[in-house]
């Protein structure tokens, strides 16, 4: 074999984990956001919530979902304000 064969298979072999990391990711992801839904819509009941000088009644559904997209997007600003360089 020669080194343009070895290195061929390496190649292959890499992008063949890459791709089943990502769709290990997407299983994941997939599991945790049902698991979120599950817990949202078994909490539908109404909450007062107090924020500062508010307050106002919602659901806990509202409630958990903005919590969710809140936290999502403070970790992805985390994530690009210590890895400037880094994409997904």
């Amino acid at each position: 074999m020669s080194w343009a064969c070895r290195g061929r298979t390496l190649v292959i072999s890499v992008e063949r984990k890459d791709q089943a990391m990502r769709h290990l990711k997407l299983w994941i992801i997939g599991g945790l956001v049902t698991l979120l839904a599950l817990f949202a819509f078994q909490n539908m009941s109404e909450v007062e919530l107090t924020v500062l000088f508010w307050s106002f009644h919602t659901s806990r559904i509202v409630v958990i979902g903005a919590s969710f997209l809140l936290g999502g997007a403070v970790g992805w600003l985390l994530k690009a304000f210590w890895h400037p360089g880094a994409r997904d």
